[in-house]
């Protein structure tokens, strides 16, 4: 007897019943939980599908996209609050987008995937946003001679947006 074996690369996801996330690596969403046990006691909102209209694997669990600083290195002066708002011109900011749900609870990287779009749609001169290896995580800071002026980074995945609305301080 032949045996044929199948392979795949990279996460996938498989839509179960109804409201029923499965990914490839054995999580379960329920809108809310990641959960490995298979006991599902709250389907998402909406019943989503793989490769939805947004482009998402799974579509219509995005709510909203959180976009602020989880930390700061300056070379000199007080380090800013994570919610203060500002970027003074010493420091660089470690920026994340967190996807979230209706909830407000993260939603796991395997429903969401990995097609988040960065931009600086206000005061793109002001400030310089490194790629880094992360594709959630940006290191922000301020260009060179700026010493003021306000900005927004913007992060976009599966049709929904966030921004982190700031200003650059002396």
């Amino acid at each position: 007897m032949k045996r044929k074996m199948l392979a795949f690369f990279g996460p996938m996801v498989l839509v179960v019943g109804v409201g029923m996330i499965v990914s490839s690596c054995g999580d379960t969403y329920n809108g809310g939980d990641v959960i490995t046990n298979n006991n599902i006691t709250a389907p998402p909102t909406t019943t989503p599908s793989p490769g939805g209209p947004t482009g998402c694997p799974v579509a219509g669990v995005i709510d909203s996209i959180r976009v602020n600083p989880f930390g700061y290195r300056c070379t000199s002066g007080p380090t800013p609050n994570n919610s203060s708002g500002t970027l003074p011109a010493n420091c660089q900011a470690d920026v994340t987008a967190t996807p979230k749900d209706a909830a407000g609870n993260d939603v796991p990287a395997a429903v969401h995937g990995q097609g988040i779009r960065w931009s600086v749609p206000i005061g793109a001169s002001l400030i310089f946003v490194d790629d880094g290896v992360q594709p959630f995580n940006k290191a922000v800071s301020v260009r060179p001679g700026v010493t003021s002026g306000e900005f927004q980074l913007s992060a976009e995945l599966c049709g929904k947006q966030g921004s982190w609305n700031a200003r650059v301080t002396p």
